[in-house]
């Protein structure tokens, strides 16, 4: 600690020794620098002294000119600036002219502009209440359209239904015996057709059921359903029932064990089912107002079932005539070729003096009838012969002509139920239809009273 105090007090020493030394010789030098100035600035003589009193004076005229100059130029400045604060103040008065008529035009404007703050503020009060009731109606419509969606889904479908309906009728007429089951069955399509009426369930079941009644007498009357071998008469009426008359439809005579076994063919399951459609008709036609069905779906839901359960009767009719001569068609074809070709056709002989039978084409075979003992099959087709007009003389001398000619023909074989397909003892029925024929050659003024005469 002592140490470094001793060398700092000598470095002090030794720097005011130095300053001692160096200080006596800058104060020499100011002294001559100041001397040698004051001696430059002060004149030696009086020419000196007049000289520079001259040159002061033409400094100050020179001065005092340009300042005279610069006097007229400020003159000239404030001459131009006044005319120029002169125009501008024109400039500035017009404009105050301007800025009174701008404001007051602003005033307006404001007014205005408040005007149509108030009609803008009641027109968005307006727009927002009729946007409320907009959004209301839109809300309505919404409903509607869901409602209208709904109504055309429920029309699309009832029309969807109507047009299963129809078609189904429309089936069933072409499997219907006469005009009068078609009549029954356009009644029932118009009491469905008829949408607006509460009770069309009703109308449609009372011309199912006259079909119904209808059918069973053209298909299975009472004496022939009676004269079967299967029939047992009803313990109270004595009669066939409902369901007897059903299976006589379906099988004729046929025995039951004939049907299951080798037909293979079922009519219970469908006998229960028409059944059940005949008595939901009755229920209907006797309907009373705590049991109207009257909600549309319900109706066509119930109608579908009786038309099907009508479909699957044909279908079963079909069937079973189907099954009976799938096993002997070609034994019945051949048969109806050996009658027509075995014997002499008496209306095909009664055209020309000879005739020669050239081909027999059998195109459909089918069960025309099922009766209570026997079973009549009927096959249709064509007969092509050769007409001959005149001897066989008379041909070979150009005098007599020979017509290539097809007719019609139906031929019946009837055989005994108790042995359907026994053809051995059958005796085939036929005829040839040769209407057409007669017709062509008769001339035009023929007049049938005549033949009467």
């Amino acid at each position: 600690m002592i140490e470094p105090i001793m060398y700092f007090g000598i470095g002090f020493l030794v720097a005011a020794l130095f300053g001692l030394v160096v200080v006596p010789l800058v104060h020499g030098r100011a002294v001559r620098l100041t001397m040698r100035r004051l001696e430059a600035a002060t004149p030696l003589s009086m020419a000196e002294i007049h000289a520079d009193k001259d040159q002061l004076r033409a400094e100050f005229a020179m001065s005092t000119r340009r300042l005279e100059m610069s006097v007229e130029q400020l003159k000239n400045k404030t001459t131009s600036q006044f005319a120029e604060i002169g125009k501008k103040s024109d400039s500035i008065n017009r404009l105050k002219i301007e800025l009174g008529e701008k404001t007051a035009t602003i005033f307006s404007l404001e007014a205005r502009d408040k005007t149509l703050r108030d009609q803008l503020r009641a027109t968005e009060d307006e727009i927002a209440a009729k946007t409320t009731v907009m959004h209301e109606a839109e809300r309505t419509l919404s409903d509607k359209e869901a409602e209208l969606a709904k109504l055309v889904g429920a029309l699309d479908e009832r029309s969807s239904v109507a047009d299963a309906q129809k078609v189904e009728i429309v089936a069933l007429k072409t499997q219907v015996a006469d005009e009068y089951s078609e009549s029954c069955l356009e009644g029932a399509r118009r009491a469905l057709a008829d949408h607006d009426n509460p009770l069309r369930l009703n109308f449609f079941a009372t011309a199912m059921r006259i079909l119904f009644e209808h059918m069973m007498d053209t298909l299975a009357p009472n004496d022939e359903v009676a004269r079967t071998a299967w029939f047992k008469p009803d313990q109270k009426s004595g009669k066939p029932t409902r369901s007897q008359r059903i299976v006589y439809a379906i099988q004729g005579g046929l025995s039951e064990s004939f049907v299951t076994q080798d037909l293979q063919v079922d009519p219970h399951p469908l006998r229960k089912r028409l059944l059940e459609a005949f008595d939901e008709c009755s229920t209907r036609v006797h309907e009373r107002e705590h049991n109207v069905i009257a909600e549309p779906s319900k109706q066509d839901a119930v109608a579908e079932a009786i038309l099907a359960a009508y479909a699957s009767l044909f279908d079963a009719i079909r069937d079973c005539r189907a099954a009976v001569v799938e096993p002997i068609v070609e034994t019945l074809d051949e048969a109806a070729v050996d009658a027509l070709l075995s014997e002499t056709i008496l209306e095909v002989d009664e055209l020309a003096t000879h005739h020669y039978i050239q081909e027999v084409y059998v195109d459909n075979t089918k069960v025309h009838t099922i009766g209570p003992d026997t079973i009549t099959y009927r096959s249709t087709g064509s007969l092509d012969v050769i007409l001959q007009f005149g001897s066989n003389s008379d041909i070979r001398n150009d005098m007599g002509a020979e017509i290539a000619q097809s007719f019609p023909f139906v031929c019946d074989i009837q055989v005994s139920l108790s042995e359907p397909w026994n053809l051995e003892w059958a005796e085939p029925r036929y005829g040839v239809d040769v209407s057409k024929w007669r017709d062509a050659m008769r001339p035009d003024d023929f007049e049938p009273d005549e033949i009467d005469d």
